[in-house]
C-alpha cells in the first residue's frame, strides 16, 4: 500500500539564503510545535553570531 501521508514543507529566508523543512508525517499539533520551536532556534542561533563578530568564522582565502 502506498504512503499516502502528506509531508509538512515550510520554507524560512535567513540571512539571506533559504531553509526548508521536509517533513514525511502527518501534520499534528506536536510535529507542529517542534517545527516552531526549531525556526525559532535558527533564529535566536543567527541573531547570536550576527550580533557578535566574534562567533563569525574567517572568511576563506
Amino acid at each position: 500500500m502506498p504512503d499516502t501521508r502528506l509531508p509538512l514543507r515550510h520554507v524560512e529566508h535567513v540571512m539571506g539564503t533559504v531553509l526548508s523543512f521536509d517533513i514525511r508525517d502527518r501534520s499534528t499539533g506536536a510535529i507542529r510545535s517542534a517545527l516552531d520551536e526549531a525556526v525559532r532556534h535558527l533564529h535566536h542561533v543567527v541573531d547570536r553570531t550576527a550580533a557578535d563578530p566574534s562567533r563569525r568564522s574567517p572568511p576563506s582565502p
